[in-house]
C-alpha cells in the first residue's frame, strides 16, 4: 500500500513537472515575438509645473499599449509589459489622465472622482508620440485654463 502511495505521489509530481515545463516553454512567447521596444520617460507639465499621480498611455497603431505614472516631480517611465520597460518603436497615441487616489479603504468616506485633465489630452486625445529605437524623453505641457 505504502509503495503505491509513493508511486501515486511520484506521478503526480511528475505530472506538475511536464505540465509547468510544458506550458513555460510552448505557452509563452519568445523573446522573438517582442517587437522592438524603447526606453520612454519624461515630465508631464499642468499649466506650467509638475503633476503627480497621471496615468500616461501610449498606444501605438498596432500591438499592446504602454503606460506609466507621474511621480512627485512630474516624471514617467513607462512600461511595455511586467518586466519589459519601455514602449513599442511606432507613432503612438497619448493619452493622460488623473488617476483617482484615494486616502482610504472605506468606500463611504471616498471622495467623488473628478478629471482634472482636459478630454483633448485623454478620452478625446490629440497628443501623439514617435518613440524611436534609441532612449526617448517625451515631456508633455498641458494647457487647463
Amino acid at each position: 500500500m505504502i509503495t503505491n502511495m509513493n508511486q501515486l505521489h511520484f506521478n503526480s509530481m511528475y505530472l506538475i513537472a511536464f505540465t509547468i515545463l510544458t506550458c513555460s516553454v510552448g505557452c509563452g512567447k519568445s523573446v522573438g515575438d517582442q517587437p522592438d521596444v524603447a526606453k520612454v520617460e519624461g515630465i508631464v507639465f499642468v499649466d506650467g509645473f509638475p503633476k503627480e499621480n497621471l496615468q500616461v498611455v501610449f498606444t501605438p497603431q498596432t500591438g499592446r499599449p504602454s503606460q506609466g505614472v507621474t511621480n512627485a516631480e512630474g516624471r514617467y517611465t513607462l512600461s511595455y509589459s511586467g518586466s519589459t520597460p519601455g514602449a513599442k518603436v511606432d507613432q503612438h497615441k497619448v493619452q493622460i489622465t488623473t488617476l483617482n487616489v484615494s486616502t482610504s479603504d472605506r468606500i463611504e468616506e471616498q471622495k467623488p472622482f473628478k478629471e482634472t485633465i482636459p478630454k483633448a489630452y485623454n478620452t478625446e486625445t490629440t497628443l501623439t508620440a514617435l518613440v524611436t529605437s534609441d532612449e526617448n524623453t517625451i515631456d508633455f505641457e498641458i494647457k487647463t485654463k
